[in-house]
């Protein structure tokens, strides 16, 4: 039986005592033991290689993608989207603090539309040297009567931006003094109509 004096017993345990640290080292560091992770990612060699992972709170490339396209929202889609797809994420918590204060609220919104109204313009007392100038001081007088037929439409419910005239059919007729120009047709108020949109806040 070889005798081995204490210093030789030593030497040949270290190896096995460096495995088993390593290994030990290890385990607390997959399992987190006493905030391991976030210990050793603060190491500028290990942050990227954490971040890629989620160890130790630090957020990936993508993590970060993700909740900054969630802070960009004013609803609550983009952090619940965050918490699906990063549930123990470095932004978990405050996502779910920040959906904890959500609440919904109406919201006015002004939206675009057309109203259609029927118009008739009849010949000016003044007639026009040739019929495209006829047909335009028609279209002139029909903007300014139109103005006033979609005043209707400017109201606490409506707001009128424009109107515009919409010949169907013309009629035009000329003599010594020159071409006259009217039309039956319509016009076109443009306005903007109120709606109240109900819709979850969750801006800060």
């Amino acid at each position: 039986m070889i005798k081995l004096d204490r210093v030789t017993f030593r030497k040949l345990l270290a190896p096995f005592a460096a495995v088993l640290a390593f290994m030990s080292g290890s385990v607390a560091f997959v399992n987190d033991v006493s905030g391991f992770q976030k210990l050793l990612c603060k190491a500028p060699g290990l942050n990227s290689l954490c971040g890629a992972n989620g160890w130790g709170g630090v957020p990936s490339e993508e993590q970060d993608r993700v909740w900054q396209a969630a802070l960009k929202r004013e609803d609550g889609e983009g952090l619940r989207t965050y918490l699906r797809r990063f549930p123990r994420g470095a932004y978990a918590q405050e996502a779910q603090a920040r959906l904890a204060g959500c609440r919904t609220g109406e919201v006015e919104i002004w939206a675009r539309e057309d109203k259609r109204l029927p118009m008739y313009v009849g010949f000016s007392a003044n007639p026009s040297p040739g019929e495209a100038a006829a047909r335009a001081e028609a279209l002139a007088r029909a903007r300014r009567s139109g103005e006033g037929l979609c005043v209707a439409y400017s109201s606490e419910e409506f707001r009128l931006a424009s109107a515009e005239p919409a010949p169907r059919t013309w009629k035009c007729e000329g003599g010594p003094a020159g071409r006259n120009c009217g039309f039956e047709g319509e016009v076109i108020c443009h306005v903007e109509a109120r709606r109240i949109d109900v819709k979850e806040i969750c801006k800060p």
